[in-house]
């Protein structure tokens, strides 16, 4: 016959087990996916009384633009993996005043255009604002 020590011994360490998975699990349902991907594009704006066009493939430069006034960029991302990714839209630096940050979820195998758009607030003093915007690409957490 199995000793009352034993038994109770053992129900310890069935608990401790028990409570140490609930943790990892826990721990584990908070944890950030990894980083698939990282762009980070040099963004620039104009705040002046006149609107100005700048045509750019490789960075975001929302032109010239009055105050209390929008410009809008686009950004072509294609998903050519099998599962869902988290897209998002980081500005830094003095871009952080125009644009806000943003998460779009874009579903698997398909494209989507994201749109930044840089807004003037009301009494922005003239000048040229610089910064970057840091797009993040993650694995979606319910993918």
């Amino acid at each position: 016959m199995v000793s009352r020590r034993v038994l109770l011994s053992l129900a310890v360490l069935v608990f401790i087990l028990s409570l140490l998975s609930i943790l990892f699990t826990f721990v584990l349902s908070f944890q950030k996916p990894a980083i698939i991907d990282k762009r980070v594009y040099y963004a620039r704006i104009q705040i002046s009384d006149i609107y100005g066009v700048d045509v750019n493939s490789t960075a975001l430069i929302f032109g010239s633009i009055p105050p209390g006034t929008l410009s809008r960029r686009y950004l072509d991302i294609n998903n050519t993996y099998d599962f869902s990714l988290e897209v998002q839209v980081n500005p830094l630096g003095d871009m952080a005043k125009f644009i806000d940050r943003r998460r779009v979820i874009i579903g698997p195998r398909l494209f989507e255009r994201i749109e930044i758009e840089a807004v003037s607030p009301e009494g922005m003093p003239h000048g040229t604002y610089e910064g970057t915007v840091e797009v993040i690409f993650f694995k979606e957490k319910s993918s």
